[in-house]
């Protein structure tokens, strides 16, 4: 009987707290000017969306297996390449002395195959086609390796078309790694909201030999103002129309 007493009193007493903590918050008066609200109520309304994988095809160059220290000559499956000397591009399993490591290659190359790009080469991929309001990220790994002779110069492109002889959307200079290593680069690109065509990844050596690997790309739509909102926001002329009083906090 007295558990049952102590427990009904003690529920009580909760009951009373709430009822004094409900009514000490609606006394509360803070000095909120309109656009604060609605930037409040825009950051609510509008939410984030997830950034999408997009498929790139042998995006690390692991097809064809080569081998140790062997090489492919201009055939770099699901690319295509541009240019006529021979060994502008291909796939490559790098042995020792090449870099740091070689299996697998070191981080962030993914596996022990790259891509090589010679000869003023342009190796490109079309991933499908564009969307419209979308934040494009493109990110790769690119390798510098050892020995003075092997250093090389590019750029990584965002292209509209279904070639590289399409419209550049974004481009990114290569910022060349120490040697014997891989660093990480990317670039973003925005869509507005009329597109046309396909998406391509263009990669092209400017000097030297280059090594690109881990190609990923990825897709993030450009959220929107949801209906509540913009139906707020219409409201919101008359709200700034009204007086504004600053008030202290009031208990």
């Amino acid at each position: 009987m007295w558990l049952l007493f102590s427990s009904v009193k003690a529920t009580f007493a909760n009951v009373i707290r709430l009822r004094k903590t409900s009514k000490l918050l609606m006394n509360i008066k803070l000095p909120l000017r309109p656009v604060t609200i609605l930037l409040a109520l825009f950051a609510i309304s509008t939410g984030t969306s997830r950034a999408q994988v997009i498929t790139v095809n042998n995006a690390s160059f692991e097809d064809p297996v080569v081998g140790a220290g062997n090489y492919t000559d201009n055939s770099v499956p699901d690319w295509k390449i541009v240019g006529t000397d021979n060994y502008t591009a291909g796939v490559q399993d790098f042995g020792s002395g090449d870099f740091d490591s070689f299996d697998p290659l070191p981080a962030p190359a993914s596996g022990n195959q790259a891509l090589y790009v010679a000869h003023g080469g342009i190796v490109y991929q079309d991933v499908g086609a564009l969307a419209a309001d979308t934040t494009y990220t493109l990110t790769l790994a690119v390798g510098q390796r050892l020995g003075s002779d092997n250093s090389g110069g590019g750029i990584f492109e965002l292209i509209n078309g279904t070639t590289n002889a399409g419209t550049v959307l974004a481009t990114s200079t290569l910022d060349t790694p120490d040697q014997g290593t891989f660093n990480l680069q990317s670039l973003t690109y925005t869509t507005g909201d009329s597109v046309s065509g396909d998406l391509t990844i263009g990669l092209l050596e400017t000097s030297g030999q280059v090594v690109f690997d881990n190609v990923q790309l990825t897709g993030q739509a450009v959220p929107e103002p949801s209906i509540p909102f913009l139906l707020t926001l219409g409201g919101g002329a008359t709200m700034s129309l009204l007086p504004y009083r600053r008030s202290r906090l009031t208990v």
